[in-house]
């Protein structure tokens, strides 16, 4: 992904929902992927506040949405899509049929995963 494409077609068709937001005390949290890092200039000049420190990119277990990422990949590889448009509808429909309480204890259980990461050394888990 682009960062341009990552401005222009995820962040601002939502920008008025996000600044809403900051002005409530939101943090926005990305990860340290190279689209991201590029449009933070432009995320702070228009009023969303970033969390900091960044995640490292594609970290799954450290990162609460790329575990809601695997989640939606494991509902989607149970039906493989035959073309882009099939894999575009199974990617949304499995997203937005998500239970609240699980992408919650995604971020819940975020406390839990640093404590076994700083008891791991750094790894998120133990090493063989």
């Amino acid at each position: 992904m682009t960062a341009k494409f990552y401005r222009e077609k995820c962040l601002r068709p939502i920008l008025p929902r996000l600044k809403e937001l900051c002005k409530k005390g939101m943090l926005f949290m990305h990860d340290n992927a190279t689209a991201h890092r590029a449009v933070e200039p432009w995320m702070v000049t228009n009023g969303i506040k970033l969390l900091e420190p960044r995640f490292p990119a594609r970290n799954c277990p450290m990162n609460p949405i790329e575990n809601v990422w695997g989640i939606v990949d494991g509902i989607v590889a149970k039906d493989p899509a035959l073309n882009a448009t099939q894999l575009r509808e199974s990617w949304s429909k499995a997203f937005h049929e998500l239970p609240q309480e699980m992408i919650d204890n995604c971020i819940t259980s975020f406390h839990g995963r640093c404590k076994q990461c700083i008891a791991n050394k750094g790894h998120p888990k133990p090493l063989k």
